[in-house]
């Protein structure tokens, strides 16, 4: 259970008399309300910025409590963010902002905003979502801040918007899958293709979700698209729209070296050339200059006819359709792998599974952090997760850390714990634990700037509730 404590905010436009009347509303988990938040607070901050500076901000001691209404002076007009720091011992424990909202001036009181305020560097319990069982599913974040989920379970759809804080249905998929992949294009909109069906068949229909449409899931193509007839592929939206799709394992068991281009406008994908290698299970970053890098996975070893996992890495051209296979290579051959592409354009590659003899029954969970350079072209271990980490997610968030959470170990065991990967020191800082340990979820940074985890496998079987994590208000600008 979860309550808002409501509060208002008056604001004066700087440029002039008018007054814009803004109304906040308080978001706190209920396992922060019961006077373990706000009771332990002193003070309040309360202040506005326009994602780089801030604008205005005042402080309120809580000597005689919460007040009633929070104000601030001299606010300019335009979008702006509303951030709110809970202070104890000059120290600051909670914090929350608001998604972006534009200001202007005069007197018409603004659409209440939701500011989720909870323990700082923390995970909470959120809204429970409509469908609680998913694994291996999709999550992506729309051009409006909101977190669109699908697949793992069923064929629901549903938006979970921090405005509101709850989820809600969007609609349904065609089919449901588990195991796909999602392309997210610089307008929010996605391409979902690839991944199972509920009787383990490789799903031949490609589904674009555009959320601000009246038609927000719509099949597009025939429907049955050999091109993404696979499991394990990896999928990517290139700066002209268009969306890459790599590799993957065959209904028939094959992994392919097979690339695939769905233009934008098109409605099918076309061949667009062939890897140097095969590969499932591997991943695709676009990096500077709007090329593609491919990187690691499993791949056919035909001398000892297994699969093995690769440590190559290999370079798509989006211009001329060209591949080349790098020098570097991980250092640590693995699939089921993340790659998350930092602010500089470097590459961070943690986890997954190795078959290198490592432990006593490979496949093992990598424990090694590798961090791909494309410009000095080489890659590098920069720290470990001890007891390796894979079925994990690793998202971006503001202020350029990334976020580690759950997944499994190399004995099978469900992880708790997180990690930030801070990329100026290049190392792995551990965070507050998860409300519940959880492997095979998704994750995504909300436009308020906090990450929202959804679904995944537990330890007893039982579904799994939403949880949300809160940065410090110093990763947010």
């Amino acid at each position: 259970m979860r309550f808002a404590v409501a509060t208002f905010a008056l604001l004066a436009a700087c440029s002039g008399d008018d007054e814009a009347r803004v109304q906040i509303v308080l978001d706190v988990p209920s396992d922060d309300a019961s006077g373990a938040l706000l009771g332990d607070l002193d003070a309040l901050e309360f202040r506005v910025s326009d994602g780089q500076d801030v604008r205005a901000s005042r402080l309120y001691p809580l000597e005689d409590g919460l007040p009633d209404r929070l104000e601030l002076a001299d606010v300019p007009s335009g979008d702006l963010l509303f951030h709110l720091s809970g202070f104890a011992s000059n120290a600051e424990v909670a914090y929350g902002r608001t998604c972006r909202i534009a200001v202007a001036e005069g007197d018409e009181p603004i659409e209440p905003l939701r500011l989720y305020f909870a323990r700082a560097g923390s995970f909470r319990e959120s809204a429970p979502p409509v469908e609680p069982e998913r694994a291996l599913g999709l999550m992506f974040t729309d051009e409006r801040g909101s977190a669109v989920v699908a697949g793992g379970a069923g064929r629901v759809v549903e938006l979970f918007d921090p405005r509101v804080g709850a989820f809600d249905e969007l609609g349904e998929m065609a089919i449901s899958r588990s195991g796909g992949a999602v392309a997210v294009r610089d307008d929010g909109t996605a391409i979902i293709a690839g991944g199972v069906d509920g009787e383990g068949v490789p799903v031949k229909k490609v589904e674009e979700i555009v959320t601000s449409s009246g038609e927000p899931i719509r099949q597009i193509g025939p429907d049955e698209q050999p091109a993404v007839e696979k499991a394990g592929l990896a999928m990517v939206a290139l700066p002209d729209r268009s969306i890459l799709l790599a590799g993957g394992r065959t209904a028939a068991g094959f992994i392919v070296p097979d690339l695939e281009v769905l233009e934008a406008g098109d409605d099918q994908f076309r061949t667009a050339g062939a890897l140097a290698i095969e590969r499932e299970r591997h991943t695709a970053s676009v990096g500077l200059g709007g090329v593609v890098y491919l990187i690691g996975g499993l791949t056919p070893d035909e001398a000892g006819g297994v699969d093995v996992a690769t440590g190559t890495i290999e370079l798509y051209r989006p211009q001329d359709q060209s591949v080349r296979t790098l020098v570097a290579e991980l250092a640590v051959p693995r699939f089921g792998h993340t790659a998350t592409v930092l602010d500089d354009g470097r590459i961070l590659v943690v986890g997954g599974l190795t078959t290198d003899p490592i432990c006593a029954a490979p496949p093992c969970a990598v424990e090694e952090v590798e961090l791909f350079d494309p410009i000095v072209g080489e890659t590098r271990m920069v720290d470990d997760i001890p007891g390796g980490i894979r079925d994990h997610t690793a998202t971006s968030i503001a202020g350029g850390r990334v976020l580690i959470t759950g997944g499994t170990d190399s004995d099978g065991e469900l992880r708790s714990d997180a990690f930030l990967f801070d990329p100026e020191v290049e190392a792995l800082v551990p965070t507050r634990s998860l409300a519940r340990p959880r492997a095979e979820h998704t994750a995504t940074e909300l436009c308020d700037g906090t990450v929202l985890l959804v679904g995944g496998v537990s330890g007893d079987g039982t579904p799994l509730p939403a949880e949300r994590y809160n940065p410090a208000s110093r990763a947010i600008p």
